[in-house]
């Protein structure tokens, strides 16, 4: 409830002011004594990232797809030693560090992923319902208790906001000279910026929620150098409010994602069982990497099939469409568009549930017009559906089912 309160608030603020949606430049005008910091901004939580996506590697191979062993496909780990300096407050943060010559004199060692406080910098905080970063407000106008002030005031940080600055070296496999190059961040609490040889890449707020960049026009031949400035607090933080640790920095994997000029982007999967839960339709909507514009594409189609858990394919035939007719795909001012570029029936798959969870495996294909796979993807999907009963009870594949559980938040 907490949560939805701010929310709510954000958006009153919101629509309570003049300003025009979206726009940094926009806000700092109406405060011309201070310009707006963007992880104070609650109009303002990413820059230059790319949309999210359902996780996936790109793979050479539908064999290598299937097999799903990672190391085979289109990626490099930056996981590992990053250089590192701890500044305690925003005032002290470096700012001439992103460059490719940038020494780092006196800089510490850390790894990555890692939260900094348990590397020795900075402070852990546990605490539950009450905000740690609003201790120091004065309004006479507030109310103050053991919570802090009430209510709070978003979308302000009000005590030193610590920030760490990160920065590492790497090379681009030279197989990837035609591709499109995505850097991939697990999750950075709770605002960072990216810059790569030295020119900034972009912006992201959102702990635990993926960050992707394109970075392809940022790279040089041989050695490059990725630069990442993460602030502790944001407004963020606000909706980020649980009974829990509050730790910061590159806390998931970091790594470099490599496909094709053309190539699959994105896919959404549905199952759909009929009304006896015997049968059922598999139901796919996938979406494309198009690098430059989408001309040329006569002949290019995307394929997928479906493999049970002994790898075996279920369709005679894999399911087919083409990628033009995917980069053409427009929704109508009115109406809903069908969903599925590709369907089929299922006879009688097996049904997943939490007692025997049984999995089906999904390879993508992009193919060329000589009828070359340029490039694989899979993922695991499985056949269920949950609704409630008349009685209200939870039914999952017409079951019902009872949950027992601890940490439900």
């Amino acid at each position: 409830m907490r949560a939805v309160w701010i929310l709510c608030s954000l958006l009153v603020f919101h629509l309570g002011t003049d300003i025009g949606v979206g726009l940094p430049s926009v806000v700092a005008q109406q405060s011309p004594a201070r310009a707006v910091d963007d992880w104070e901004n609650e109009l303002f939580f990413e820059s230059n990232k790319l949309p999210s996506r359902v996780p996936s590697y790109s793979y050479t191979s539908v064999q290598d797809a299937l097999a799903g062993d990672r190391e085979r496909s289109r990626m490099k780990s930056l996981n590992g030693v990053w250089k590192f300096k701890f500044s305690e407050k925003v005032e002290d943060r470096p700012v001439d560090f992103t460059g490719k010559d940038f020494a780092g004199a006196g800089w510490s060692d850390i790894s990555v992923p890692s939260n900094w406080e348990l590397q020795g910098f900075g402070q852990p905080i546990y605490t539950n319902i009450t905000y740690p970063f609003t201790p120091r407000i004065f309004d006479p106008d507030l109310k103050y208790d053991w919570k802090g002030p009430q209510p709070p005031r978003p979308p302000k940080i009000y005590r030193d906001n610590p920030v760490g600055s990160y920065y590492r070296d790497f090379t681009v496999p030279d197989a990837w000279k035609q591709d499109s190059v995505v850097l991939h961040f697990g999750g950075v609490s709770s605002a960072f910026y990216v810059w790569v040889n030295g020119k900034k890449v972009g912006y992201s707020q959102g702990s635990c929620l993926a960050a992707e960049f394109d970075i392809t026009d940022y790279l040089a031949d041989g050695t490059n150098r990725v630069a990442v400035q993460v602030f502790r607090w944001s407004d963020g933080s606000y909706l980020e409010d649980q009974d829990m640790w509050r730790l910061s920095g590159i806390q998931r994997e970091v790594m470099l994602l490599a496909q094709p000029k053309i190539s699959l982007n994105d896919f959404d999967i549905r199952t759909k069982f009929d009304d006896g839960l015997k049968d059922a339709q598999l139901r796919i909507r996938p979406s494309v990497w198009m690098k430059d514009e989408g001309d040329g594409l006569d002949g290019w189609k995307i394929t997928a099939q479906m493999y049970d858990e002994e790898d075996q394919p279920i369709f005679d035939e894999a399911l087919s469409t083409t990628v033009k007719e995917i980069y053409n795909a427009r929704w109508p001012a009115r109406d809903v568009p069908k969903f599925a570029f590709m369907e089929a029936a299922v006879e009688q798959p097996r049904k997943w549930s939490a007692e025997e969870p049984y999995l089906y495996h999904v390879v993508f294909s992009v193919v060329d017009p000589d009828g070359k796979v340029v490039e694989a993807r899979a993922d695991h999907i499985g056949f269920r559906t949950v609704t409630f009963s008349e009685q209200n009870e939870l039914l999952i594949n017409g079951k019902p089912v009872e949950l027992m559980g601890v940490n439900r938040h």
